[in-house]
């Protein structure tokens, strides 16, 4: 099954595309295939936002036409600019999170990584 599906290159570029893995636990007599589903990082952050009074609060000045400084993405979310609004929470956290330990930054130091947040991400407060 999984040469099968690592075979089918479409289908295998979008599951790299929505995070998909596919694992596989072997039992003495079968073979147990199952598929994990992950949000990305902007699905947390979209959830977070319909659950944070203070975005939402937001979002109703956005469309009332009483903040010009903030937007509604195409994709959903609430942005100042460029920049998506981040829930205080969990996925604040992991926002962070991902800036100071992911293999992708270069973390060389606190206002280099606050500089590289600031760029792509806003939270009030």
């Amino acid at each position: 099954m999984v040469m099968h599906i690592t075979q089918q290159k479409e289908l295998l570029e979008e599951m790299r595309r929505m995070e998909l893995m596919v694992t596989q636990r072997t039992n003495a007599s079968r073979q147990l295939m199952t598929l994990q589903f992950q949000l990305t990082l902007l699905e947390k952050i979209k959830e977070a936002q319909s659950g944070d009074p203070k975005i939402q609060e937001f979002r109703n000045q956005v469309k009332a036409r009483l903040r010009t400084d903030m937007q509604i993405h195409g994709d959903g979310t609430l942005r100042l600019g460029d920049r998506i609004c981040v829930s205080k929470g969990d996925v604040r956290r992991e926002v962070l999170s991902e800036a100071h330990n992911s293999a992708y930054s270069i973390h060389s130091g606190g206002t280099k990584m606050y500089q590289d947040l600031k760029q792509r991400f806003w939270w009030h407060r």
